[in-house]
């Protein structure tokens, strides 16, 4: 659906992850957040990621879990990401857990010995 979403909006000559940036940036987007979040990960760039960030501290857990995704899709900071280890949220904690798969050192350095 948020595929056929960019792609109309693309049609029309404008920029889906800046609509993206513009709702996140709103002073709520609360009940839209996580589509909003998943959005711009999946059509922004690495500069997006500083919009980002924030959302990782998001009080619903599936927010935080498609933020973890979605900074590791635009090539965000891992070790932030590694930090989330110990979130009290299993979703989190998976989310995460996928996001380092490939980076075991980081994953070391955050639980003080053997990966996750």
């Amino acid at each position: 659906m948020r595929a056929t979403a960019q792609w109309g909006v693309r049609r029309t000559g404008r920029s889906p992850a800046a609509i993206y940036r513009s709702a996140l940036a709103a002073d709520s987007p609360m009940g839209r957040a996580r589509a909003l979040v998943a959005g711009l990960g999946e059509c922004g760039t690495h500069q997006d990621v500083d919009v980002l960030l924030p959302f990782l501290e998001h009080p619903s857990p599936r927010v935080r879990a498609e933020t973890v995704r979605a900074v590791r899709r635009l090539g965000g900071p891992l070790s932030r990401i590694a930090g989330m280890l110990a979130d009290p949220a299993p979703v989190v904690v998976r989310a995460v857990k996928q996001a380092l798969r490939s980076e075991p050192d980081i994953v070391r350095g955050h639980t003080g010995g053997e990966g996750a």
